[in-house]
């Protein structure tokens, strides 16, 4: 079992004095644990039923990776995008790294896909022979990363401030230093791939020794140190984590990186869990994994953005406002039907009057008492929880669900093709209403009680 007091030692982590953060991260270390076996089983199952279908497979999530990494920092590159651009320039690709650059700052549309994926590519290559990566490499990766770019590849030469948070990153004289005390820790290990893993991003993003391209390095570097111990890649989905994603490199660049270690085990389980499924290669190849919940998914984001317009409009009209998260993905939203926690995820974030993130909304699978409310049985779609902004010192996550916060649902339902398609339920009590009545219902309550 991985010891919590010696894991985080030589890294600039420690745990929040508590019992609390010390029960989280013994949870987290323990899944982690069961998803290493998982995860080398799979791929070995599916290297050995499908040999053939291997390179494609690394290849289409290699491709997912870069366009997730890209869509987290607002490029607009899908998967397709980087599919198409893989395949036209597939001697670009399999070629030296010289010949892609040169080409690449030729033609800049295909900057953030090809640079992004030959970056992961290389770092994957590696990642195979068992080797690390050292700093002088990690500045090869990010010229990759950031091709078309003057400062690619070279350690930012002024300060720099985080837009949005009051975290300083070290003084630009400072960054090579930092950069080697970060290497020369990770040739070791925690015994812990996932929380390697995370603590080779966080570091990465807090040290920020680029001025651009930061956050696509330090997740490529995630994946190196997954990919040597033979995970499944971490894709973090701009639609659904970026919200906690976010939230959780915050609270890293205090110190605590609990967060983000809880955050990168939900992920990675939920991506072992879809490869579990039959016919997971051909399926992600042909692009229709899920796809006969697609109509079902459809109709419920559908339902979702048309509770958000009202309840966002009602919370304005209160002087409070609403910062959307995403909504599941198609892989989420099939686990939350069949009510797996692994597709839980942030919807949005709620600001009082005075700016503070004071109420997180959330997607969760649908709770036991709403089952037996529902006659035994799942209802068959996710639904939406309330958390509290967690103030105290020894906060694990940065908001608690607790039960019948007063004054409002315990549980938001959004069903489908129903005349009142929204449930709200308070313990073992429900009210159908409508979207704009139960918008105003919810606004109304979160505001009264401030």
């Amino acid at each position: 079992m991985l010891d919590a007091t010696t894991a985080l030692d030589g890294t600039p982590y420690v745990l929040p004095d508590g019992a609390r953060s010390a029960l989280a991260f013994e949870t987290v270390a323990l899944r982690s644990a069961e998803i290493a076996d998982k995860a080398r089983n799979i791929r070995t199952r599916i290297a050995a039923d499908a040999d053939d279908l291997l390179a494609p497979l690394l290849k289409a999530q290699r491709s997912d990776l870069v366009a997730e990494s890209n869509q987290i920092e607002g490029y607009d590159v899908t998967r397709e995008h980087v599919l198409q651009a893989v395949a036209t320039h597939r001697e670009l690709v399999d070629g030296d790294i010289h010949t892609l650059i040169q080409a690449i700052r030729a033609d800049p549309k295909i900057v953030n896909a090809l640079g992004l994926y030959k970056a992961q590519q290389l770092a994957d290559d590696w990642a195979h022979k068992g080797e690390r990566v050292l700093a002088y490499e990690m500045r090869q990766l990010h010229g990759l990363i950031t091709v078309d770019e003057r400062f690619g590849g070279k350690y930012r030469t002024h300060d720099v401030a985080i837009g949005g948070t009051s975290f300083r990153p070290p003084a630009h004289y400072d960054v090579a230093h930092s950069m080697d005390t970060f290497a020369a820790w990770w040739q070791g290990s925690t015994g812990d791939p996932v929380l390697d893993a995370t603590v080779a991003h966080a570091w990465l993003t807090h040290i920020h020794p680029y001025e651009d391209g930061n956050g696509r390095l330090a997740r490529l570097l995630a994946n190196f140190v997954l990919a040597q111990a033979h995970y499944p890649p971490l894709i973090v989905r701009a639609g659904q984590d970026r919200g906690e994603y976010y939230a959780a490199l915050a609270a890293s660049d205090d110190g605590n990186v609990l967060p983000l270690y809880q955050l990168f085990a939900r992920i990675i389980r939920r991506t072992v869990r879809a490869m579990g499924s039959p016919n997971y290669t051909q399926d992600y190849l042909e692009d229709r994994l899920l796809a006969s919940v697609d109509d079902q998914r459809s109709a419920w984001s559908a339902l979702v953005s048309v509770f958000t317009t009202a309840f966002t409009r009602d919370l304005r009209h209160l002087g409070w406002h609403t910062d959307s998260q995403g909504v599941p993905t198609r892989a989420s939203f099939k686990f939350l039907c069949d009510r797996n926690p692994d597709g839980n995820g942030w919807f949005l974030v709620v600001r009082n009057q005075f700016d503070d993130r004071r109420y997180l909304l959330w997607f969760g699978f649908a709770s036991d008492t709403l089952c037996d409310l529902f006659g035994g049985k799942p209802p068959g779609y996710p639904s939406i929880f309330i958390s509290e902004r967690d103030m105290s010192p020894d906060a694990v996550h940065p908001y608690v669900w607790t039960p019948a916060l007063h004054g409002l649902p315990d549980e938001i339902f959004l069903k489908p093709l129903e005349a009142s398609p929204v449930t709200l339920r308070s313990g073992i009590h429900t009210e159908r209403l409508d979207i704009e009545r139960a918008a105003k219902s919810v606004a109304a309550g979160l505001v009264a009680r401030g």
